[in-house]
Order: C-alpha cells, then sequence, then structure tokens
C-alpha cells in the first residue's frame, strides 16, 4: 500500500511587491519597432560597392605584367596597357518592386535606397518604383504617375529589388510570368546594362529561364562582401 504523499501549502505571492505592467497607451499600439535591415548595417556599405561598381578596362593604373610580356616577346606597343578598375562613375538604377508579394520589406526598400544614394551620388542614382514587373509601368513617385519602362543609359547597372515573380500567393492575379520579367532584363542587357537582382528568397527559387540576363544574390543578414564579390566578378 503507498504512502500519502504530503504535500505543505505554497507561500501566497505578495502581489504588491511584484512591479505592475506599464499602463498600455496610443504609443504602444501604434509605434513601429526598429528597423533590422537585410544587410548588415557595419558591412551594407562595402556590400553595396561591391554589388553596383562597373569593371572598366584599360583605365586604371599602368599594367606592369603587360608590359614586361610585350617588351620580352619584342610586341611594339601603339598604347599604354592599363589595369582595369572598379567604378561608380556610370551610375545606378534601382527598381523597386512594390507589388503585394513584396509589401513586407517596404521599409527595407527605403533605407536601402537611401543608403545607395548617398554611396553613388544623387546625380548618378535613379530610383524607380513597380508593381511586380517594371514592363507595367515604373516612376518615381505615385502609381498614377508612373511611366512606360525605358532602360537607362549603356554602362549603368540596374539593380533590381524583387522577387522576380517567385514569391507571393501562386493564384494572385498580378502575379509577374517568366515570360514578362524575361522581356524586361533582355531589354535592359540588350541596351548595354547590367543587372543583378536583390531577391529575399534562395536564389534556386528563380526561374532559370532568367539566369543568362542577371545575377542574382539572396537579400538577407548571410550576405557577405565575397559573396558579392565573388558573384558579380564571375558575370563581368
Amino acid at each position: 500500500m503507498l504512502e500519502p504523499v504530503r504535500l505543505d501549502a505554497l507561500e501566497p505571492t505578495d502581489w504588491e511587491a511584484v512591479r505592475s505592467l506599464d499602463e498600455v497607451t496610443e504609443r504602444h499600439l501604434t509605434a513601429r519597432p526598429p528597423l533590422e535591415p537585410l544587410l548588415t548595417r557595419r558591412s551594407s556599405a562595402a556590400i553595396l560597392n561591391a554589388a553596383l561598381t562597373t569593371l572598366v578596362r584599360d583605365d586604371g593604373e599602368p599594367d606592369i605584367d603587360a608590359l614586361v610580356e610585350a617588351f620580352a616577346r619584342g610586341i611594339p606597343l601603339t598604347r599604354l596597357p592599363r589595369a582595369a578598375r572598379p567604378t561608380l562613375r556610370f551610375g545606378v538604377q534601382v527598381l523597386l518592386d512594390q507589388g503585394d508579394s513584396m509589401e513586407p520589406y517596404r521599409r527595407d526598400q527605403k533605407e536601402l535606397a537611401r543608403r545607395i544614394t548617398g554611396l553613388v551620388g544623387a546625380e548618378l542614382t535613379q530610383v524607380r518604383c513597380f508593381a511586380d514587373v517594371p514592363a507595367r509601368g515604373t516612376g518615381p513617385g505615385s502609381p498614377r504617375t508612373w511611366q512606360p519602362y525605358r532602360p537607362p543609359s549603356p554602362g549603368t547597372r540596374v539593380l533590381v529589388v524583387s522577387d522576380l515573380g517567385v514569391g507571393g500567393p501562386v493564384l494572385h492575379p498580378r502575379r509577374a510570368s517568366v515570360a514578362e520579367w524575361h522581356h524586361v532584363l533582355d531589354e535592359i542587357v540588350r541596351a548595354g546594362c547590367t543587372v543583378l537582382a536583390l531577391v529575399p528568397y534562395p536564389v534556386n527559387r528563380v526561374p532559370a529561364e532568367l539566369a543568362p540576363l542577371l545575377s542574382v544574390l539572396t537579400w538577407d543578414r548571410t550576405t557577405t562582401v565575397s559573396t558579392v564579390s565573388a558573384l558579380v566578378g564571375a558575370r563581368r
């Protein structure tokens, strides 16, 4: 036969000694939490610089290796060979997707555009908004003022901040198709520009049909300068 277990009564809680919670006010209900950017603050400038620079050949310091090889082979030089140099002088066009599937990233997009403008300069930075795909219209202001999309001048880096149609509800009526994105990207490449996409999803979710037309970078805190440099450098 089991012996009964004796349980001592717990000491009553002295609620007067417990600090009361703050009273809920309108500020608690409407205040937004501080923004934690998808690119870490300490490395975002270096990441963006690596992503947006264009490699200009024969524009840097004299290429000593090329000079030595030419002299060794007895090749006459008609011009001084120079090393390739990364530059931001061609500017950047930033395309921000304001479609429903990118709504969770609106604050990140504004912060990203602000940082890019500070890095590249206001005169060399174009910021254009669109919904779902640029072919349906772009512009810097209200959607009512958007105009048909036109690629920037040759040499400009185009940064697309979008899910490229892979996010959001599958049956969303305004969901961008692969064909629409392929048409826009092909138009940009034909205009002599290069495209880099920041996508808030793993790269392997981007349709393979778009791969030849752009570089794709996952937009999150795991992104590093070396990751960007390897990606962009492989397509130069």
